[in-house]
């Protein structure tokens, strides 16, 4: 599997090595595209009736779900390594960018960018919550939480050493879970006055990305679904 997204109803869309699409609810599949064009790094969710594949060479494809028709593309300077989604936009965030692009998903065009100054965007480091607060990770190891209704910086959380892999969001507590290549899982208030995490915990081995997170709060934070990577020696 090389990407995946949860639809609403509960099914996953399901990027395979094979450069096939499926949607996958229980037991049944159900093939969405199967080609090259499938061939991509990125497949996200954006309505119930829309998904889109971000591709190393620089595109980012839109088709209807579930019938996998093309709709439409948007074209980057480099290949998109996230993308969130916010109101009628679709973010987008390229490998060695220092820019968050805004694109309408009406007319597929860029029409506000957030510039950064303190490093470069690493891919894969984006997260929205609560509607419009979006946690972006930094080159220098740095979470910017930046509120999309207002248009600026929140705060700032520092701590990792090395670079931030993933985003998780637990809302019924309202806590952000970051995850690094220093071994560390950190627990932070994303609404508080400090900048520091309320808690870290420390791996063996290099998790790479979030999975799954349940956001039950009756479990705890290390019932995750973590992809390891290998063991770092």
């Amino acid at each position: 599997i090389k990407a995946f997204d949860i639809l609403d109803d509960g099914s996953l869309l399901v990027q395979l090595d094979n450069k096939t699409v499926v949607s996958r609810l229980l037991n049944q599949r159900h093939e969405v595209l199967n080609s090259t064009l499938a061939d991509g790094n990125l497949t996200k969710i954006i309505n119930s009736s829309l998904f889109t594949i971000g591709y190393t060479n620089k595109t980012l494809n839109f088709y209807n779900y579930p019938d996998g028709n093309y709709l439409n593309s948007i074209f980057l300077n480099n290949p998109a390594q996230d993308v969130e989604i916010f109101n009628n936009f679709i973010l987008t965030v390229s490998f060695g960018s220092n820019q968050i692009k805004f694109w309408n998903l009406n007319t597929f065009q860029n029409e506000v960018s957030i510039n950064f100054t303190i490093g470069t965007v690493w891919g894969l480091k984006l997260k929205l919550f609560d509607g419009f607060t979006l946690a972006v990770a930094l080159s220098n190891n740095s979470i910017l939480i930046y509120n999309l209704n207002l248009m600026r910086f929140n705060k700032s959380l520092q701590g990792h050493t090395k670079r931030i892999r993933g985003f998780e969001y637990v809302s019924c507590n309202n806590r952000l879970l970051s995850i690094s290549e220093d071994k560390t899982l950190k627990v932070w208030n994303p609404y508080g006055a400090s900048p520091i995490s309320l808690q870290t915990l420390t791996f063996t081995l290099e998790p790479t990305s979030f999975q799954n997170l349940n956001s039950d709060c009756k479990l705890s934070y290390l019932l995750l679904f973590l992809k390891i990577l290998n063991k770092i020696k």
